[in-house]
């Protein structure tokens, strides 16, 4: 990871409340996640530094900024390059059925299926976004105390507010970030694969 990078994934996750960190702290590793939709284990490897430049060429941005605005569309896109086997992503043939309940058949394969096979939630989304943390060198340890540190700084921000009323309600919810957004702009669809 270059030092670069480093410095904009510590900016990026707002890593400012926790102790600090040297960059010997963040040694990628693989790490995996499980589908809801086919109940399977999908191994990630560790990410390189060709896959760093590749982030970069293809999202103008570093991974750390990716997974601050939670981008489920270029994160998905992220994972999938890294999963080892990508054997249940062939193209296949699906219905997909729109809103209007006109339903056709179309050949889905790779990231595009990929995304529709991720149907357990926000919380699959979210072991979906530590696993690639994992990747980059975040242990899940870190991940927790990070997660914690949020938790803590959310509560401290309510009790500020109930005790300083309804006036810094702005300030609080534009200083807290880090729930991970699911909304779509596209038509939902409903897959059936066969």
């Amino acid at each position: 990871m270059t030092r670069k990078n480093f410095q904009g994934l510590i900016f990026s996750l707002n890593l400012k409340t926790m102790k600090t960190l040297s960059a010997e702290s963040f040694v990628p590793k693989t790490s995996s996640f499980k589908l809801a939709s086919n109940n399977k284990e999908y191994q990630l490897r560790a990410v390189t530094l060709d896959d760093e430049l590749w982030i970069q060429d293809t999202f103008k941005q570093n991974i750390g900024d990716l997974i601050a605005k939670t981008d489920m569309s270029a994160i998905t896109r992220v994972v999938y390059h890294l999963i080892v086997d990508k054997s249940d992503f062939k193209n296949t043939t699906v219905t997909i059925m729109n809103e209007e309940g006109e339903s056709k058949t179309q050949a889905l394969g790779g990231v595009k299926l990929f995304r529709y096979m991720i149907n357990g939630g926000p919380n699959e989304q979210i072991e979906i976004i530590k696993a690639l943390l994992e990747t980059i060198g975040f242990s899940r340890p870190m991940q927790e105390e990070y997660t914690e540190k949020k938790r803590t700084a959310l509560l401290e921000n309510k009790e500020n507010m109930s005790q300083t009323g309804p006036s810094s309600l702005t300030a609080s919810v534009q200083s807290t970030d880090g729930q991970p957004s699911t909304s779509s702009q596209e038509p939902q669809e409903k897959l059936q694969c066969g």
